[in-house]
């Protein structure tokens, strides 16, 4: 397994959020593919711990760096759409 973004220990930018991101998703499909994640005695800790790593940067740009809408819900008419 290639990792791409093993020297990256804070995500502080748009960009780089977005490539990890991209990273994320792709060890995901390689592993799901690959088979590692089928079987709970698969060979996948090397998957699963790269996938934590990239995965918790994530988490912590988007809860100190990035601003959501919120939804709000008008009425119950809305609710029923």
């Amino acid at each position: 397994m290639d990792k791409k973004n093993e020297n990256i220990t804070e995500i502080d930018a748009r960009e780089l959020f977005d490539e990890v991101s991209v990273y994320c998703d792709a060890l995901i499909d390689i592993a799901t593919a690959g088979g590692f994640m089928d079987e709970e005695e698969a060979d996948n800790e090397e998957y699963t711990r790269e996938i934590g790593r990239v995965a918790n940067l994530c988490a912590a740009y988007e809860d100190t760096k990035m601003q959501f809408d919120h939804i709000t819900v008008r009425g119950r008419f809305s609710v029923c759409l």
